[in-house]
């Protein structure tokens, strides 16, 4: 079993056998409040960035995370009342012991942490009193003995679907290509379009791109979408897994929403994925509705207050219907990929109000760096103070035309590759009439597909131009 899925397995074991049920508070990752990691990652003095803390036993008062023990998957953090935090790395460690205290004729059991080099922590009374000190021990003993090469690494706990393995992202991207499918037996020109738009978001490696192109044609038998499902779900976190059905319901209505006087409830193939998964009716009307906000944002030209007003409302939204931001912006939305995202409430100063700031890997750096490239850029060219509304609008179409021009070289592929197998097969007479139609027309719809995004790669560009120049413009003539 995975070291780290079983530090979170036993911690619900500790919360639920805990002494002090109605005062201990556990929180585990990714259902951690924004506010719990903020404190967490303080009390802690950044020992654990808050992307990587599995869980807490929180010991404090409040219950936000100021006090208790803290896990990543290399170390612990023990922050006790009135104490400095101590941080203690599972390779470090010899093993857990039990011991007892003596008060008022009672034994109250308590943990000791014994180093290899010797040294010891002893666990407080009032540490003690909410925690089972023989899950506790079991816990770290048992992940020390899973672990006797050392192994231990962080792992982050909620992650872009562009950072997960390219087999992963495949079965995600056939779950959508079975969609497509599934009315009509054939992909159309919007739906080729849709797709190629995520596989170019979540940056599917280029050695995955002919057998997909393979089974968008539907030239390989295709699999079930039971099985791509349970592919996934092996191959995350129980957490995770149930992040990405969620993210996978939002993407399959991106699909859906292209299908024209048709109610969600009327589709088959996403009614089951939504019964079977316990996404709730809120749920789904809150994913079209983010898709119709996103549409609003691109086709009626908003400017950073009305932008960051509609994101405002959309995290209120997600609240009401218990549904988590990450799930909305794990493959990204709108052409914009999850790290365009979150830069993009990095220059609206939203990172924190709406809680995803930090939860990518790497998208700190990535965004400070594209921000403080584009104040430098907006400086030399003058346009600073008249475009200061359109930030984060104008991070989104740079980012939107540079998918579409990348979305554009994989349509030109695909349809070169159709081109390529209709020519071969009738000279050399190996295709019959019906394989030839077929092929001709996917070709089309292809072709189509091309067309629709060439058009909107200068279009969006011809927009992003003009959001950079300045309302009033001198000439001076010598």
């Amino acid at each position: 079993m995975d070291y780290i899925k079983k530090i979170k397995e036993e911690l619900y074991d500790i919360k639920s056998q805990a002494k002090k049920a109605d005062i201990t508070k556990l929180h585990i990752a990714p259902n951690i409040a924004e506010k719990v990691l903020g404190n967490a990652e303080k009390v802690t003095k950044k020992s654990i960035s808050k992307e990587y803390l599995l869980g807490i036993i929180d010991t404090s008062l409040t219950g936000r995370g100021k006090e208790g023990i803290y896990f990543s998957g290399e170390k612990i953090v023990i922050k006790e009342m009135l104490t400095e935090p101590v941080t203690i790395y599972f390779s470090e460690i010899e093993e857990v012991i039990i011991e007892n205290r003596i008060k008022k004729d009672k034994k109250l059991p308590y943990n000791i942490i014994k180093f290899k080099n010797g040294d010891k922590y002893e666990i407080s009374d009032i540490s003690s009193d909410y925690i089972d000190a023989h899950l506790f021990a079991k816990l770290v003993n048992e992940i020390i003995v899973e672990n006797a090469g050392n192994d231990f690494s962080e792992k982050n706990q909620i992650t872009p679907l562009e950072d997960l393995g390219d087999k992963e992202k495949f079965a995600y991207i056939k779950i959508l290509c079975n969609y497509a499918f599934f009315d009509d037996d054939i992909i159309d020109s919007k739906e080729y379009e849709e797709i190629i738009n995520f596989v170019v978001r979540v940056k599917l490696d280029k050695s995955f791109r002919i057998p997909l192109r393979m089974y968008m044609m539907n030239e390989e038998k295709m699999q079930s979408t039971d099985e791509l499902i349970s592919y996934l779900e092996e191959s995350c976190y129980e957490e995770e897994f149930e992040l990405i059905i969620k993210s996978l319901v939002k993407d399959i209505i991106s699909i859906f929403m292209l299908k024209e006087n048709k109610y969600w409830k009327e589709d088959k193939f996403l009614t089951k994925i939504i019964n079977e998964y316990n996404v709730t009716d809120g749920q789904v009307e809150f994913f079209i509705m983010s898709y119709k906000q996103t549409q609003d944002i691109l086709t009626n030209k908003l400017d950073d207050k009305e932008i960051a007003k509609k994101y405002k409302d959309l995290n209120a939204n997600a609240k009401l219907v218990g549904m988590p931001l990450a799930a909305l912006f794990l493959t990204g939305t709108g052409g914009v990929s999850a790290i365009g995202i979150t830069s993009g409430f990095s220059l609206l100063g939203m990172g924190s109000l709406i809680g995803i700031s930090s939860l990518f890997t790497g998208i700190g750096p990535i965004a400070v760096a594209g921000i403080a490239s584009y104040k430098g850029f907006q400086n030399i060219i003058g346009t600073k103070n008249q475009q200061k509304n359109n930030k984060h609008r104008e991070l989104m179409l740079k980012e939107i035309v540079k998918n579409k021009q990348l979305q554009l070289q994989y349509l030109i592929e695909d349809n070169n590759s159709l081109i390529e197998q209709l020519a071969n097969s009738i000279l050399q007479n190996k295709i019959n009439d019906a394989k030839v139609k077929k092929l001709a027309r996917i070709a089309k719809k292809v072709g189509r597909s091309q067309k629709n995004v060439a058009n909107d790669v200068v279009n969006l560009g011809e927009e992003s131009t003009l959001i950079n120049v300045p309302q009033n413009s001198e000439i001076v003539i010598n």
